[in-house]
Formats: structure tokens, sequence, C-alpha cells
């Protein structure tokens, strides 16, 4: 094991100790100098009695399948308990109405268990940072299509209500601040900045930062 004085991203695992993917995930965390894999469990019990003295984690990860003995309500006990964390399901399914109960749970992240794990790690990374909501292609060509769309018309009322505080982070996103500069502005920790955002991408049906600004700019900017 390589040991890491100053880890920057810490992370937890909570799935299927036997299953293949998240083997190899765990393999690639551990390998990762940049990430810490601070526990991995099989179930929200352990979990929680494990977790470590500070409770702090940047990512969770949560196997939600069939096979898993992960509980369905363990989203939002995480959610819950580690309100700092961004939580990515692994799974091996990608339907709509699942991605988008888990996207309602708290989750910030949905990737199927094929997903190539040299290509997600790196992205796992910007997650941590509040940089994007994560999905693999699969899963948001699903979420796209269970919630395709209607044509826009000169008519048609705003997608969703958002509250002032969302408002008042989105103003500052459209003015390219960071999450940093956002929370300082408004007197508001990273996370809350962090928690607002990914009400904001999922009112908005979006998985990016430009795409929340299109819509917030077409719906919700009032220009002179």
């Amino acid at each position: 094991m390589t040991t890491l004085s100053n880890p920057s991203i810490k992370v937890g695992i909570l799935g299927n100790l036997d299953a293949p993917f998240l083997k190899s995930l765990a393999q690639y965390v551990y390998r990762t100098e940049s990430l810490y894999l601070q526990i991995q469990t099989e179930n929200w019990e352990e979990f929680y009695r494990n977790a470590p003295a500070s409770g702090y984690f940047d990512l969770i990860l949560v196997n939600r399948n069939k096979t898993s003995k992960v509980s369905p309500n363990a989203i939002n006990l995480v959610y819950q308990h580690f309100p700092g964390a961004e939580i990515v399901i692994i799974s091996n399914t990608n339907e709509g109405s699942q991605i988008v109960e888990s996207l309602g749970q708290g989750a910030t992240g949905y990737v199927l268990e094929r997903t190539d794990l040299r290509r997600l790690l790196p992205q796992l990374g910007k997650l941590a940072f509040g940089n994007a909501v994560l999905f693999d292609e699969d899963s948001l060509r699903q979420l796209t299509q269970y919630h395709r769309p209607q044509r826009v018309s000169e008519t048609e009322s705003a997608p969703a209500t958002l509250t002032k505080r969302e408002k008042e982070v989105m103003s500052l996103v459209v003015h390219g601040l960071t999450n940093k500069d956002i929370g300082s502005l408004l007197d508001i920790s990273v996370n809350s900045v962090k928690y607002h955002l990914k009400n904001v991408y999922f009112k908005f049906e979006v998985s990016s930062r430009i795409e929340a600004i299109r819509v917030f700019e077409r719906y919700f900017l009032v220009t002179a």
C-alpha cells in the first residue's frame, strides 16, 4: 500500500466487496496518489459505524443493483449524514427512472459498472471539486430520453422554480465565478454552493455548468 501524507480526495465505497467492478475500482483508487480510500463496506450500517472520526468524505461511491447488499434508502442516509460528499451511483442498469430517483435522493453522478476506469477516475477528481455532474455516456443518453424536452415556444414558462439562494448562486455562476468565490461572496461554504448547484442541475435536467447557464439565461436572467 502506498502511504499518502496529504491525500487530496477522500473516498468511501459502499457496495459488494466481491463485485468485480468494485474490486477493480478500489484497486485503482488505492493506486492513485490524488485519491485516498478511507473505507469500503457492504452495507450502510457498517459504513456509518466504521467511518473516520472526522466524518468527512469528498466522494462516496454507492453500488446500487439487484444483487447489492446496499439498502434502497442508503443514498438518502449517506446524503443526510455526509452532506459534504459527492455521491456517485455505480450500477449495472441505466433505467431512466432509477437515474432520476438517485439524483432526487442526492446523488451527483451515475455510472455503469462497465465504465472504463481509466476514463472514470479523472472525472471523479473533477467531481470532487464541484465542477460537474458525472454520467457515463449511456446513462446520460437514457436520462435525456427519459426527460426528452418538448419544443420550446415563445410563451413557455420556466422549467422549474428556483429558490432565492439558487438564483443568487446561478447569477454568480453566469459571471464565471468558481464555487469558492461564490461561497465567499455569499458567506456560505463551498459545500453549500455545491448543494445548491446540485439542486439546480436536477431542476433544469442538465448535467453541466454550461447547460445550467444556458437554461438560467433563457428563463431567469433579467436584462435591461
